[in-house]
């Protein structure tokens, strides 16, 4: 069963760090879209909500900001990497087969 988008779990940010967290997320959800509904995820937007409430005390958003360079550090480390298809023996393959082709043979 697929999961909520994170949005639908927890109301759509308004604040900017939460539009900013908001942002990384659905950057995420391209190349990973469970990474982008988990928990930690989630986690991420409260914790933005957290520092963009005006009722939210400077010692607590300093937490916050903290434990959300935390969450987003770690929710960028687990996207896989992208798969690279200009791998050096393809490129060296390219080459080795345009010399051939534009080299006279007579």
């Amino acid at each position: 069963m697929p999961r909520k988008p994170v949005s639908k779990v927890i109301a759509r940010p308004t604040g900017d760090v939460g539009r900013a967290v908001q942002r990384d997320l659905d950057a995420i959800a391209e190349t990973s879209p469970n990474l982008a509904t988990g928990g930690l995820a989630a986690m991420a937007l409260a914790l933005a909500q957290s520092i963009d409430s005006p009722r939210t005390s400077a010692t607590a958003k300093s937490m916050c900001s903290r434990a959300l360079v935390d969450a987003l550090a770690r929710l960028t480390a687990q996207i896989p990497p992208k798969e690279d298809h200009d791998d050096q023996i393809d490129d060296l393959a390219s080459r080795r087969a345009h010399r051939i082709a534009t080299t006279d043979n007579g």
